[in-house]
């Protein structure tokens, strides 16, 4: 996955599980996609996706061999 054009709009943001899986409350631009990694605190292990313009969801795949 390309490294983002604006680090500088990074969004670190914290998880909550809730029934149907996990979400995390934030206000973001939808009108573009958006580069999604989940990763602990300590960045230990890391999972990736494209979360794409107009949605609310994303699938997280493993980071593995991707460089």
């Amino acid at each position: 996955m390309p490294p983002p054009s604006e680090p500088a709009q990074d969004l670190p943001l914290p998880l909550a599980r809730t029934t149907t899986g996990w979400t995390a409350s934030a206000e973001i631009d939808t009108r573009h996609d958006w580069n999604v990694q989940l990763a602990p605190e300590n960045n230990h292990w890391r999972i990736r996706g494209r979360l794409q313009k107009d949605t609310q969801a994303s699938r997280l795949a493993s980071a593995v061999g991707d460089g």
